[in-house]
């Protein structure tokens, strides 16, 4: 019964860290589009 769980939460975690760097690179993407521009 606990494997299902301690698993659910390392996917968790893995997707949340996919997340961040999904997000870091947007940003980053989007600051350099922004420093183009000025």
């Amino acid at each position: 019964m606990s494997l299902p769980i301690y698993h659910t939460i390392i996917v968790k975690q893995k997707s949340d860290v996919i997340t961040k760097i999904c997000n870091g690179l947007t940003s980053w993407v989007i600051y350099s589009d922004f420093e183009k521009l000025e």
